[in-house]
């Protein structure tokens, strides 16, 4: 292979692996270090993988040698660059690939009322799952009770369906009263041996997230708003991936 080529080579690999840090940003945007870690380890890489390139072709020029050596040096920048991903949240980028594995494997078993039991990769496909059924959100309440040291004793979470212009929760499980400075919530209302009533703030279920704590009685109220909104890239690659390999709820015998 020409010096010229070769140079060349070197370019369209070191502009190809960082193109690969670039992708990995778009899967998995929730980190900070960005400029400390990974661009920085992509450029070595890069670098080091598109010079070694350049060296070994001076001694042979096969273009199918030269591609499958290309493909697998960008192959193992890819892996390098997942393992020292870092994420604020959510754990490591391999965690969460793990976690839509798992969620696939287990699509059918996920049912609608499952919602606040559910982590991010079952979130998505509950969110294609039930696609034709869903309200415009949906709002999780969570009651925690807590021990001296401060750690869940017993956390409780109820699903709230917010429609256009009704909400709608299961009654069964729990009854909200608004009076003019408070909300009455009782947990278990159908069952005297269980019944548990909570006076809190009468805003609580108004804000789209946040939560209060009742230091006397060692509890806390946890709300969150969901408008099924995809939030990543690996998000949206795995809610496409259902839509070309499962059916959704309503068009099948999915039917929770």
């Amino acid at each position: 292979m020409t010096k010229q080529n070769r140079k060349i080579l070197f370019i369209v690999y070191a502009f190809t692996g960082l193109l690969t840090e670039s992708f990995i940003f778009y899967l998995f945007p929730y980190t900070g270090l960005g400029g400390v870690i990974c661009f920085p380890i992509s450029i070595l890489l890069s670098v080091l993988f598109g010079w070694t390139l350049y060296k070994l072709t001076k001694q042979f020029f096969a273009p199918l040698l030269v591609g499958i050596l290309f493909l697998l040096f960008i192959a193992i920048q890819f892996e390098i660059e997942l393992q020292v991903h870092p994420q604020d949240f959510g754990g490591s980028p391999l965690q969460q690939i793990a976690d839509c594995k798992s969620a696939y494997t287990f699509y059918d078993s996920i049912n609608f009322d499952s919602y606040p039991q559910l982590g991010r990769a079952k979130r998505v496909a509950y969110i294609y799952k039930f696609k034709n059924k869903l309200p415009s959100s949906i709002s999780t309440l969570s009651i925690d009770s807590l021990l001296e040291d401060y750690s869940s004793k017993f956390n409780r979470k109820y699903m709230f369906l917010n429609y256009t212009h009704d909400t709608t929760y299961d009654t069964n499980s729990l009854t909200l009263t608004r009076t003019d400075t408070s909300l009455i919530i009782i947990e278990n209302p159908k069952d005297s041996s269980k019944v548990n009533v909570h006076i809190t703030d009468k805003y609580l279920l108004d804000h789209p997230g946040g939560g209060i704590y009742d230091r006397e009685n060692s509890i806390i109220y946890n709300v969150s708003l969901d408008k099924f909104e995809l939030n990543t890239g690996l998000e949206e690659l795995f809610y496409k991936y259902l839509s070309m390999t499962k059916k959704p709820a309503g068009s099948s015998s999915l039917l929770p």
